[in-house]
């Protein structure tokens, strides 16, 4: 493989997001899920899939 020129700005910009990461890593939340995130996933999942016995359709 070759190799690339280092780039200041992309060195740069790709600790910040590695420091960041593992800052919000080290939060006691990390990991959770948000309640708001958890019912918007629930209400679209409800929407698409048909209801258990159900398929929506009338034969």
């Amino acid at each position: 493989m070759s190799q690339t020129p280092r780039d200041k700005a992309y060195d740069k910009a790709q600790g910040r997001l590695t420091r960041d990461a593992a800052h919000r890593y080290q939060q006691p939340d990390w990991g959770t899920e948000d309640p708001r995130a958890r019912e918007a996933y629930d209400r679209e999942l409800s929407e698409m899939m048909p209801v258990i016995g159900r398929t929506g359709r009338r034969r």
